[in-house]
């Protein structure tokens, strides 16, 4: 049985677990951690030369007016999120940005072929040694 106060989230955990989808779970926990992300004024620090793969969304983002959620707001929200996955990218000396031009906010669902052959080009890139774990990723060459 439900609480009779029930928060947001509580209701949209709730719902996404009825559902049965873990893509809608994660999808409202991304955009709830958004808000932080963007709110964090230090950057992280250097990832030196870890391996990194970063995989961006390349549609348009639009809004949704049912949850008031104009264009415009949605335009600025990826503009935001454009920069800290730059950021993101450039924290490493060996690392990979790919746009999956033709996919929204949840690439493994509009494009998996992008992901599952980024992923797959990422593991062959990586030294022997790396993937076995027998060398720090500051180390390897």
């Amino acid at each position: 049985m439900a609480p009779t106060d029930m928060s947001k989230e509580w209701v949209d955990t709730w719902v996404a677990n009825q559902n049965k989808s873990h893509s809608c779970n994660s999808s409202y926990y991304a955009s709830k951690s958004f808000i932080q992300e963007v709110a964090d004024v230090l950057p992280p620090s250097s990832l030196v030369n870890l391996p990194l793969l970063v995989l961006s969304q390349g549609n348009d983002p639009k809004g949704d007016l049912a949850y008031e959620y104009t264009d415009e707001m949605a335009r600025e929200q990826r503009r935001i999120w454009d920069e800290l996955q730059i950021e993101l990218t450039q924290l490493s000396s060996n690392s990979t940005r790919v746009i999956a031009k033709q996919s929204g906010h949840i690439i493994q669902n509009d494009q998996p072929d992008i992901v599952i052959n980024s992923i797959l080009q990422f593991i062959e890139s990586l030294p022997d040694n790396l993937v076995s774990g027998k060398v720090k990723p500051d180390s390897a060459s």
